[in-house]
């Protein structure tokens, strides 16, 4: 099982280094609460962002959650504290 979340740049151009590493380490933490036998890799690019999953029963339904936590952690997540 295979999830990949690809961040646009341009949603964390505003973040300092220190800033995106804490981001992208709570969202693969979260992302492994859920999904705890997933191989999860996070990466940007100057793109939009968005997930990719493979090897799951309904991977469109994986592919919502991701979504979903992606949003939560960037507006809501602990790292912004």
């Amino acid at each position: 099982m295979h999830i990949t979340i690809t961040i646009a740049d341009t949603d964390i151009e505003k973040f300092s280094e220190k800033q995106y590493d804490a981001y992208a380490s709570e969202l693969e933490a979260r992302v492994k609460e859920i999904y705890p036998e997933s191989n999860v890799i996070v990466t940007h690019y100057d793109g939009v962002t968005h997930s990719t999953v493979d090897g799951f029963h309904d991977n469109e339904k994986v592919r919502i959650v991701i979504h979903e936590l992606q949003q939560d952690v960037f507006l809501h997540g602990y790292w912004r504290k």
